[in-house]
């Protein structure tokens, strides 16, 4: 590869180059241009004669091999869907209000469990921090309730609706931010002991702080909330796998990074939802290499253990064989459609160019790759490398197909190649109507595969649309406060779901999103109101001996304002004094004198300065 910098540059800004990871980009080079560029070629990477020779004459190919079916019938054999329960299993007549779908998740087991262990661990701050004083946020502590509980919920529901700079401006009891509904709830000590309090497991044995036990802190929840999600709802036939991301970007070891993501730093959740309605019907979160060894079959990839994990939770707790799961290329795979054939669940999705098992044609249509390296100071490349070399190309429209056994690959070049693996379905076609950029419409030819993929995929991405539209995305330096709140959104977005199915089974007319919001924390704040606490009355109206005509000890210490005479906001007004009245229950410091026969024998000394 002798290119000059200079000839690099020209090439990049030409286009003629894609970057490594960009799914994006597409190589537009035609067979003449193709010729021109100073490329070295490999012996191992030039097409051979005879291999061109073969491709014009087939040649017969033995069973458990792929070969081509494009215009023909050829699809892969259908399971029939089996189900034993679809939709929503809970009896409809238990379930008439938001609160009632929302405790099918958060039930009164788990909420137990909350109380316990969040009472439980301010009462251990209490105890390392005793004793506590007046102006500690853990003043006054008293243990929380399940109703209590509940009321966080909603006020931080209602946060979600409110956006706000910080906690600090919900609570503010006077000033632009001031909000009746917030200060009527909670008091802002109450709040913070509850939300810095808040826990959902016992603590680890000190011995037993393994590798293993890395998401102690909120599996016990991660586990109700999964299981539940499932005995509440069986999906339909179409099911979508994908990853969500919940964001942080604090210290932890399984943090991932995704620059293809809105979310791009926080913890990977695996989930599976009914493509259908965008229901969650299984979830699980990364916690790295435990989360690994947690999966079964540990010779597979990981991306095969997950999806294989999912559908087996699926099918255990849901029954019904011959589900279709729809993947993107981050899980697709050969390998993987064999596995799920096994377990009688079709598949569909995109897959990568360079994965096992695929046919040797789908390595002709991978682009030129090129990794660059820059220095960021110089902003020049320094070298770069030729991963791969385009050596077929599709014309617009065209499509290729292969088959081996019940597994059909396809690729289809619209304004880039689109490779896809299916199990169900074959290289039969379409006609899809395209909008363009000034409004027309134009009729064009698509795989039934692509159309399929493209209105069933969006199951996972439909309930993360839900979950960020009233996200309660506070900073928190604690990932498992982040998780615990996701599960919560998750939890609201299904109940949700769920009331609107037996909304449109009484027919009668579903509610939006923010009506279901507002109706469940109506209902669980219920009567709910903070406690009245009365201010502590001035020393002129609480001290009834003060004015008692009997004789007041002095004593002496360290030096005070005076309760007559100083005033702090007067330059110059500041008046200090040693002598305070030991008997007066309030100890108020007073200057000796006219200050000490004042206090005592005036209702409003402080008018008397």
């Amino acid at each position: 590869m002798a290119l000059s910098p200079r000839e690099i540059e020209r090439l990049v800004n030409d286009g003629s180059f894609v970057l490594e990871g960009d799914s994006e980009s597409e190589l537009e080079l035609d067979d003449d241009e193709s010729s021109d560029r100073d490329f070295e070629q490999n012996e191992d990477d030039e097409v051979d004669e005879s291999d061109q020779e073969d491709e014009d004459n087939p040649q017969p190919i033995a069973a458990g091999t792929w070969r081509g079916i494009l215009n023909t019938n050829e699809e892969p054999d259908k399971i029939p869907f089996q189900p034993q329960r679809v939709g929503f299993t809970a009896r409809v007549g238990a379930c008439k209000e938001a609160k009632d779908f929302f405790e099918l998740f958060f039930d009164n087991s788990l909420l137990v469990t909350i109380v316990e262990e969040t009472n439980r661990y301010a009462n251990e701050i209490i105890q390392k921090a005793a004793p506590i004083g007046r102006h500690s946020q853990w003043y006054g502590w008293i243990d929380v309730t399940i109703q209590e509980l509940k009321v966080f919920f909603a006020v931080i529901m209602n946060m979600s609706l409110n956006e706000k700079p910080t906690i600090d401006h919900y609570l503010n009891q006077e000033g632009l931010y001031k909000q009746d509904f917030f200060t009527a709830m909670f008091t802002r000590r109450r709040f913070y002991q509850i939300y810095r309090s808040f826990h959902l497991a016992p603590p680890l044995p000190p011995r037993d702080r393994s590798l293993k036990t890395r998401g102690h802190k909120v599996q016990n929840i991660v586990d109700h909330v999964d299981r539940k999600f499932r005995e509440m709802f069986s999906p339909k036939e179409d099911i979508s796998i994908d990853e969500s991301t919940i964001g942080f970007k604090g210290r932890i070891i399984f943090k991932m990074y995704n620059p293809q993501k809105p979310t791009k730093w926080g913890i990977r959740v695996h989930t599976v939802a009914d493509s259908a309605t965008g229901y969650i019907v299984g979830f699980v979160p990364y916690f790295g290499k435990p989360t690994t060894d947690s999966l079964v079959r540990p010779e597979l990839p990981f991306t095969s253990r997950i999806v294989l994990h999912l559908m087996q939770k699926l099918q255990s707790d849901c029954g019904a064989k011959g589900r279709h799961v729809f993947t993107d290329r981050f899980y697709t795979s050969p390998n993987l459609a064999s596995e799920l054939l096994l377990i009688s669940t079709h598949t569909t999705g995109t897959v990568m160019a360079n994965r096992q098992n695929l046919p040797p044609e789908v390595s002709l249509l991978l682009q030129i790759i090129v990794n660059f390296y820059w220095t960021y100071i110089m902003k020049r490349i320094l070298f770069y490398q030729v991963k791969g070399k385009q050596t077929k190309k599709l014309k617009k429209g065209e499509i290729l197909a292969f088959k081996k056994n019940n597994t059909v690959v396809i690729a289809w070049k619209d304004k880039r190649v689109v490779l896809l693996l299916s199990t169900y379905h074959g290289a039969a076609t379409a006609q899809s109507m395209r909008y363009k950029a000034d409004g027309s419409t134009e009729e064009v030819t698509k795989p039934v595969a692509v159309l399929n993929y493209t209105a069933k995929m969006g199951g996972v991405d439909r309930a993360d649309h839900y979950c960020a539209s009233y996200n309660f995305s506070r900073k928190s330096k604690k990932w498992w406060h982040k998780v615990f709140f996701w599960i919560l959104e998750v939890s609201i977005v299904n109940a949700y779901l769920l009331f609107n199915l037996v909304q449109e089974k009484k027919m009668a007319t579903p509610i939006s999103h923010l009506k279901f919001r507002e109706q469940l924390m109506k209902q669980l704040i219920g009567d709910w109101r903070t406690p009245v606490t009365k201010k502590r009355p001035r020393s002129s109206e609480g001290d009834i001996n003060r004015m008692d005509g009997l004789f007041h000890k002095l004593g002496k210490g360290k030096p005070r304002d005076c309760a007559v005479c100083s005033d702090r906001n007067k330059p110059g007004g500041r008046k200090q004094s040693g002598i305070f009245c030991a008997t007066c229950p309030s100890n108020p410091v007073l200057c000796p004198g006219d200050c000490y026969n004042v206090y005592h024998t005036l209702s409003k000394y402080r008018k008397n300065i």
